[in-house]
């Protein structure tokens, strides 16, 4: 049985690692929602970029935590539920986007784990009698939605790019 207390201790000098493992990831996640949305598959494209928002919160966790400890050789303690928790890394990861000036609200889709399930998965409707997928986040000017989230998350690709190669730069 899994302790829901359980923590990872996480070696302080290993953030920018994690930046260069979540900036791999959240753009892999972008290159693949890129290549669905070119295909049609938007509500896929949605899904995943949000899997990406994810990557840049996990992140942000992780740095915060170990802003907080001030010491650059110390161990930090990560919950494992936090760092699993996608509701808080998609807060975070929107949180740091907009400190970077990147708004991600302005796409105008809720950016949720949520979001994500409906958009790609089969359920089944009671009342229809009918499996279907819930598009309903797209369905006004899917379109342009869709190139304005695509459009913000490669900015934030590109912020987060300089950082990781700043953080490089730096450990040298």
């Amino acid at each position: 049985m899994k302790s829901r207390n359980k923590v990872y201790p996480i070696p302080v000098n290993r953030i920018p690692q994690s930046l260069t493992e979540c900036f791999r990831s959240a753009l892999n996640f972008w290159q693949s929602g890129s290549y669905v949305a070119e295909k049609g598959g938007l509500h896929h494209a949605v899904g995943l970029w949000i899997l990406g928002i994810e990557e840049f919160g996990k992140y942000a966790l992780l740095k915060e935590t170990a802003d907080r400890l001030g010491n650059s050789q110390g161990l930090m303690e990560i919950r494992e539920r936090d760092f699993k928790n996608h509701v808080l890394k998609s807060k975070k990861g929107q949180a740091l986007l907009k400190k970077w000036g990147i708004d991600l609200s302005a796409v105008d889709i809720p950016l949720t784990e949520k979001t994500r399930e409906a958009l790609w998965y089969v359920k089944w409707d009671e009342s229809t009698q009918e499996f279907k997928r819930d598009f309903s986040t797209l369905e006004r000017g899917a379109m342009l939605k869709v190139d304005s989230f695509k459009e913000l998350m490669r900015l934030a690709i590109v912020k987060m790019q300089q950082l990781e190669q700043a953080s490089r730069i730096s450990v040298q």
